[in-house]
Parts: structure tokens; sequence; C-alpha cells
């Protein structure tokens, strides 16, 4: 599994997500090649990308005076194959139009891909995580996309994107926000989203039940970055089933891969609605009072003294708040369980998920609710981690949609600010603007006429 990290955020929240990985990865790096994660790390702003490997790279001991005949000890390899990409040093300006049109280093990333592509054995796909709202992540990213379609026609593409704060971090966000949806929608199997907003609301409320009594610092983007890399890994690390047959717990010993290809075909079923969203049980290290950035001591407090019924608040207090409408409405949804060990697990589980089922109001019905459960949390059997991952694609994405649209489409109608993306795309801009304007629109339609047009705004 290639995973693709552009822009800034796109790295920050990657790099959190290969934290996980290293957690539950380590000592099994004979494991078989099907699970095994590649990165690819792109920026047009050299600080950034190279922070990062400095961060990655293993610290060279001094040399100590050995015979001509002792053999040389090998530099340790990474544990993941990870290929940093230098695309420049002066970014993209936050400016959709320069990230896509700029191309400069655009044959290098694609080379890269395509090598990758072609070493692996299951063609698993590409995962791609970025920024909806930047000018690297979201214009360069999105040209990445189409080129990625175009060269690989049949090949897997999921893109997790995260949408700026509604208070405002650019001028342009709107119309960045507009373009990015508008050409993901086109080009990935599968697009999810975390809002900034909705993950600051979850890590706020984390820190004022659990915070105040460790008095812990405030919070951090390092806290909303774990919180996303966590709900991505959810669903992308390996499973090794565990079922429950009339009482009798069966394993399956050997993990299998995540299925890019059955992810999207449950969770994104209708070519136009595809945008999935993510909760999870996660409690973010800060909030737990561990010291320090990233994940802190998170393992050593989330062991198997951490029950499946506080599991399962965590869940539903986490799951975003639907604004603009009393009841939430549902395509599909998955369920994600790790570290189902022993009975435990399904004491009172059918409550839990008749009261899950309830709350995402799935308008085809419980078929659509696909549970999965993993007797290991990654592929470490001593690993203490337990968690409960949901994604759905509901009518978060009919708020999404109708949102990035208006607002875009009320700065366009003033004409503000498009001289800056004309500047990168000449009179191209306003096809591809107007194409983009169509393309959230007959998502935002399909959305109403598949959940119903009773669903509110």
């Amino acid at each position: 599994m290639i995973v693709l990290q552009i822009g800034q955020c796109g790295i920050q929240v990657g790099q959190q997500l290969f934290k996980v990985l290293e957690q539950e990865y380590k000592g099994k790096e004979k494991v078989d090649k099907s699970l095994q994660f590649k990165q690819i790390i792109v920026d047009t702003e050299r600080k950034t990308w190279r922070q990062h490997q400095r961060a990655s790279t293993p610290a060279t001991p001094a040399a100590k005076p050995t015979s001509a005949s002792a053999p040389k000890t090998p530099p340790p390899r990474p544990l993941f194959p990870t290929t940093y990409l230098d695309s420049g040093t002066s970014g993209r300006g936050n400016n959709w139009a320069h990230g896509y049109w700029d191309i400069t280093h655009l044959e290098k990333v694609m080379e890269s891909i395509r090598r990758e592509v072609e070493r692996g054995d299951r063609g698993e796909g590409v995962v791609l995580l970025h920024s909806v709202a930047g000018g690297t992540g979201a214009g360069f990213g999105s040209r990445i996309a189409e080129e990625y379609r175009d060269a690989h026609p049949k090949g897997n593409l999921m893109s997790y994107g995260i949408t700026p704060f509604s208070a405002g971090e650019t001028s342009l966000q709107h119309y960045n926000s507009l373009l990015s949806l508008g050409w993901v929608q086109r080009y990935a199997d599968m697009v999810g989203i975390f809002s900034n907003d909705a993950v600051m609301s979850i890590v706020s409320k984390q820190y004022g039940l659990v915070g105040k009594a460790t008095k812990t610092e405030k919070i951090t983007l390092d806290d909303l970055n774990e919180y996303i890399a966590r709900s991505i890994a959810g669903h992308l690390l390996p499973i090794t089933p565990i079922e429950n047959a009339d009482g009798k717990l069966v394993y399956k010993e050997k993990p299998t891969p995540s299925d890019f290809q059955t992810s999207a075909a449950e969770l994104a079923p209708a070519p136009k609605c595809k945008i999935v969203h993510f909760a999870s049980s996660t409690v973010v290290a800060g909030a737990m009072g561990s010291s320090g950035p990233g994940l802190g001591n998170l393992n050593s407090r989330l062991t198997a003294a951490v029950g499946w019924d506080d599991l399962r608040t965590n869940l539903l207090r986490n799951i975003p708040p639907l604004t603009g409408s009393s009841k939430r409405h549902c395509i599909a949804a998955r369920l994600q369980a790790r570290g189902v060990i022993g009975p435990e697990y399904w004491t009172r589980n059918d409550q839990f998920e008749d009261k899950l089922l309830a709350k995402l109001g799935l308008v085809c019905g419980p078929d659509w609710f696909d549970v999965r459960r993993s007797s290991m949390f990654a592929l470490d059997l001593k690993s203490p981690l337990r968690s409960l991952d949901l994604a759905y694609n509901g009518s978060d994405a009919l708020t999404l949609l109708t949102d990035v649209h208006t607002k875009a489409q009320r700065m366009y109608a003033e004409k503000a600010y498009l001289h800056w993306y004309e500047r990168y795309g000449g009179t191209e801009v306003f096809d591809v603007f107007e194409e983009c304007f169509e393309t959230v629109a007959g998502a935002r339609d399909a959305y109403v006429d598949f959940l119903g047009g009773g669903v509110g705004l």
C-alpha cells in the first residue's frame, strides 16, 4: 500500500499515521509483503519534508577502530520504504491554481509512484493524504490524483482530505475547497473527509472530560493530527478476523490486508456519493496527561484495562454533531473493532450496535452496516491496544458540499480573487471553476436523491 503525503498537512498526518504503524510492525520486518506500507513524501516547501527526513533518519554512531578483516555493520534499514521528493522551496501560496498548473516536479512524483506500484505484489492502491484548502495539498494533490487515474485507470485511489476551520485559515480556502473536492470527487474511488472544526470539538471535549484532572497544556496541532491518524489507521491496518459462532470464538491466524476495492464498493456504492466521514474511540495522548508531542505514552495507557463499554462510550461521544439537521441519514457504514480477544467484546454488543444504527439512520436498512472484528490491533500479538473505528457515508457530506458550493459561488459571483488563479491557469481557470461547480452541485443533488427529500440542511 502506497501512502502519498502531499503538503504540510498531509505530511503531518502521515507521519503520525506511520508512528502508529511502526509501533505495531517493529520486529516483524519479514512480514508478508502484501501487508507492507510504503510512503512517498512530497512538499513544495523544502523545510517541511527535510524536518521529517531528519527526524526519521537514525543517527549514525561514531565509528570505532576495527581491524581490516572485521565485517562492516550495515546501516539499519527503515521499517517502511520512504521516498522524499524535493519539489521546490517557495510553496504554492495557498493557491489551488498554483499547485495544479505548476507541474515542474510532477514527472518525478509520477515516476516514483509508478516504480512503487510495479514493485507491489497485490496492487492494493494509493492513499492520498492532503489538505482540501491549501495550495500544495489541494492543488498539486488534485493534479497527482488526475495523473494517477490516467496512468492507472483500474488502480485504487483513496483520498483523505482535511477541511479548514470555518473561522477562516486563508482568503482563498472556499475556492480551494471547491476545486479540490471537485477534482477528487472525479478521480478518487472514495473521498475521506476530516473537518478541522469537528476534530477540534472532539479533542476539546476529551480535554474537558479528562484533561482538567491532569492539568494538561492547551490543545496542539499534534493532538488533532493524532486523532485523524488513528482514525485512518483503524481502517487501513490488516485484519485478523475473529467470529463468535454460537458462543465459540473462531480465530483466523493469518492477517489479511485492507481491501480498498471492497471498502469503496461498500461505503461509496453510488458513483456521485463517495464522501465518507469518520469517528474513533481514540482519546489523544495530550488529553490523557501524556507529556510531549505526538503519540507520547498512549500505548502504555490504552491497555486491556480499558473495557469495551468505555470504548463504545468514547466512539458515540466522538461522532461529530450534524449541523443544520435534527437527524443523521446514511447510505452505508462500517464499524471496525480491533483487539477483540476473549468473550468480553460480545457482552452488551447487540445493544450497542442497535444504538449506533439508530444514530446513523441507514436509509437502506442494517444490511448496509458492515461490522469487522480483528483479534489483533494490527500484527503484534502482545499489543494491548483496542479500538473502535467508524466510517460512514451520509448527510454530513451533504452539509459539506452545500457549504462549499454556496461560499465559493458567492465569491465567484463577485469575481473576488479570480486574478490570482488566472495568473497560473489563464482563461482555462474559468472552465475549471464551472466544471467544479457542476461536479459539487451534482454530488449534492445525488445525496438529496439518495437520502430522501426530507433531509434537512
